[in-house]
């Protein structure tokens, strides 16, 4: 796990005393956390009720149709739960890691975890203006859409963000795109990387402000490539979310 400086240099720039955020960043899921979840989760059908074990809490949580089969899955993002600290205050400031799990449904209103998603999401930290970061979270018409939103609290103007969207197909669960901002709240400018992994297009748009004219200039760039296959597996956050290449 990334520790307290090595995560401001991801996170921010700290100059002078400002922050200026940067793009977001998360740190490994812990592996004894993963493994609780998957002691408690892996090969069992559980209610709706029970998505979240002992220990854990849930941060967002959706339904809808992602393995086709007509029936509703569920996807949540949960981090582990604060642990009490003998003689000592918890620490508020401490970055939580963030898990991402798939649920399978069946039409007896029972899930069975199908995906368990460890470096695939932000962490969650005291600073953000959401709960956990999660923006636009939703399984509709067969996508599920995760976004990690990265505004936050602390007086800065940059913000930024991170979209990852995810169909079921032949090769299974795979991402087929992903959105990557940096945004300056002061001026509502920035930069926005789209790209489609079915297509292989990446569009870069970079929307500044002229010195002698108020309104907004926007800088378009196309770049195909070949369609690429990046299955659920394999995905890496920090390393997708931080360069959207």
């Amino acid at each position: 796990m990334n520790t307290a400086p090595e995560r401001c240099a991801l996170t921010v720039l700290c100059l002078a005393g400002t922050l200026f955020f940067a793009s977001p960043t998360q740190a490994a899921f812990r592996p004894d956390d993963a493994a609780a979840l998957k002691s408690a989760l892996s090969g069992k059908v559980v209610s709706e009720g029970a998505l979240v074990p002992r220990g854990f809490i849930k941060v967002a949580q959706t339904k809808g149709d992602l393995d086709g089969d007509g029936t509703d899955d569920v996807a949540v993002i949960v981090r582990r739960a604060a642990k009490k600290r003998a003689k000592r205050a918890p620490d508020d400031n401490e970055d939580v890691p963030q898990a991402v799990l798939i649920f399978t449904g069946d039409k007896a209103g029972t899930y069975t975890l199908w995906k368990l998603g460890l470096s695939h999401f932000m962490d969650s930290s005291p600073d953000l203006m959401g709960e956990g970061g999660v923006g636009d979270f939703q399984i509709k018409k067969g996508v599920l859409t995760i976004t990690s939103d990265m505004a936050v609290s602390m007086g800065t103007w940059s913000a930024g963000g991170c979209t990852t969207k995810w169909r079921n197909g032949s090769a299974g669960l795979q991402l087929i795109g992903l959105t990557v901002s940096d945004i300056d709240r002061k001026c509502a400018c920035g930069t926005t990387r789209d790209t489609n992994y079915l297509t292989g297009l990446t569009i870069f748009r970079d929307e500044r402000e002229r010195a002698d004219d108020d309104r907004p200039r926007q800088r378009v760039k196309r770049t195909p490539s070949k369609p690429q296959t990046i299955p659920w597996e394999v995905f890496d956050f920090d390393k997708l979310c931080a360069s959207g290449s």
